[in-house]
Parts: C-alpha cells; structure tokens; sequence
C-alpha cells in the first residue's frame, strides 16, 4: 500500500508547496498579472511560463485540459490544474496577506457569476491591456519574475532578460 509520503514525483512535477502560472505571454494584462503576483509571493511559491511556450504546452497537454477560445491562465500544482476564475482565486490565495481573504471573499460569488467576469475580461483583454510585442511592453518583467520564468520562450528575450537569466525547463526540473 502506497502511503502519502512514499509516491515519487515525476520529473518536472512541481513540489507540493510549489504553483506553475501558465499565462500568455503576449498579453500586457497577463504580463501584468505575473509582475503583481510575484511582487506579492514572499514565500516564492509561484513559478511562471507562457501558455505557449514548450513548458506551457507540454503541461497543459498532459493534464489534458481544454482551454476557453479567449484564453485563460492556468494554475497547476503537480497533477492538480485549475483554469479561468478558479485559477484566479487560487493564485490569490497563495499570496502575501490581504490576499488570501479577497480570495475567500470572490468564492462567495457563484462560479457561473465569476466564470462568466473571468470570460468577459479574457475576451476583451488584449483591447483593455493592449497586445504588444517586446518593444512596446510596459510590463516587462523584473527580476522577481526573471528568476522564477521557467522557459523564455513566450516572453520575448528582450523582455525575459539576458538568455543566461532565463531558467529553461531543462536546467531546473521541479
């Protein structure tokens, strides 16, 4: 009998105290999300990729989840996914105080009512946020986001940082 502590993690699966960010890398608000997120991750729980980046694929393709055609942000922690509007409360309950309490206050609200929010905004994100290509963003990440990108492909390596900053999937397996 397997007990609770005795399963071995495959590799590339995220400790358990460890969360993967999906997000798209060419959106300004999503970029924005990120940098808010990791300035606001004091315990460093949080790792980051875009949707599309071969981490982003390789993980949103074995967990076999469907994405919404708007896109969303997914929150993974090792076999577990969560997407849209429930990715989003999750995210916020992993961070810093006050938070975790703004998470439990949108849970609440019926997931039909925050889902439809969640697709409202993705729909029209890149209007709200502007679609911008490396040149123009003005959410570049900083170094908290930096250190904790797990692939830079999707962020543009002008705005991911010197190449040797960039931690590959590869490089460092978690």
């Amino acid at each position: 009998m397997e007990k609770r502590g005795d399963r071995k993690r495959a590799a590339g699966d995220a400790p358990p105290d460890k969360l993967l960010l999906l997000v798209d890398g060419d959106c300004a608000m999503c970029r924005g999300i990120t940098r808010f997120a990791a300035k606001r991750d004091r315990r460093d729980r949080l790792r980051f990729a875009a949707l599309d980046s071969p981490i982003g694929r390789e993980r949103v393709s074995r967990l076999g989840l469907s994405l919404p055609p708007a896109g969303s942000f997914v929150l993974i922690c090792g076999a577990a996914a969560w997407t849209r509007s429930e990715a989003a409360m999750r995210t916020l309950a992993a961070l810093d105080p006050p938070w975790p309490a703004v998470a439990a206050a949108l849970r609440l609200v019926p997931a039909k009512l925050r889902d439809a929010a969640y697709d409202a905004v993705a729909a029209r994100r890149h209007r709200l946020a502007g679609l911008t290509r490396a040149s123009q963003c003005p959410a570049v990440p900083d170094e908290r986001v930096r250190r904790r990108l797990l692939d830079a492909a999707g962020w543009h390596e002008q705005e991911a940082g010197v190449e040797g900053d960039v931690h590959r999937g590869e490089e460092r397996t978690w």
